[in-house]
């Protein structure tokens, strides 16, 4: 009798666990992402999110999160230049910045970053681009292609001595795109509305002058993301 009771009492409790493993796993997905959904009411929405190609209080404000700069810029502290992408630099001479990367850091398309993502981002194919870097001419005209030390390792040159390297290329037009997804976009025109960042949100979808549609990217090196989407639209009249 004791024998059959043991029994099913294993077998009750087995049961039980299984249950409860199984609504553990089942009930994950819905708990680990509680954060809210975000709606934004903006002006105006930017045709495109390309970093060279707009420079507008608008378009910054959206972009800035899902674009990152190798240097980021402190506001509550004085405009402080803190690291970022690039975990650390130093000037070599004048015309020169070398940078040491952040390792591990992750682009929207799954792939890693490295030096060569940064020389791409700011070489004359994209950045000079003969139709749409007028903009990018104005701000970083001055700049030499990059050179690659090694996978985490890059040199910035201008063609002139600059004091002030350090502040652009932690400013308007210096965020680092992947050099991969750029390339396999089909046109200029696709790549612009598809930008692919290293930011705590990715671009999901523009709607031309009706919505932008940003989701949390959780392979963010940083701070999680507060919310699991921000969508900005204009506002309803």
């Amino acid at each position: 009798m004791f024998k059959k009771k043991s029994k099913k009492l294993v077998i009750f409790f087995g049961v039980l666990t299984f249950l409860m493993m199984w609504s553990a796993i089942s009930l994950t997905p819905a708990q680990a992402d509680s954060r809210p959904d975000f709606v934004v009411a903006v002006q105006k929405i930017p045709p495109t999110l390309e970093p060279m190609t707009e420079n507008s209080n608008v378009h910054m404000r959206i972009l800035w999160n899902i674009g990152e700069a190798l240097i980021k810029v402190d506001y509550k502290d004085n405009q402080k230049l803190i690291p970022s992408l690039a975990t650390e630099w130093k000037r070599l001479d004048d015309r020169t910045l070398e940078f040491k990367l952040r390792k591990g850091v992750k682009f929207h398309n799954g792939e890693e970053m490295t030096a060569e993502d940064i020389a791409f981002s700011f070489g004359p194919e994209r950045l000079f681009h003969k139709e749409h870097g007028v903009f990018a001419k104005m701000y970083l005209g001055n700049l030499e292609p990059p050179e690659v030390v090694d996978r985490y390792t890059v040199r910035i040159r201008s063609k002139a001595p600059d004091f002030l390297l350090e502040k652009r290329l932690a400013g308007y037009m210096s965020e680092i795109i992947s050099k991969k997804a750029y390339l396999a976009a089909k046109d200029w025109d696709t790549w612009s509305r598809n930008v692919v960042c290293t930011g705590p949100y990715k671009l999901v979808e523009i709607k031309t002058a009706v919505s932008i549609k940003l989701a949390a990217f959780d392979d963010y090196w940083g701070e999680k993301a507060p919310a699991k989407t921000s969508r900005k639209s204009l506002p309803i009249n």
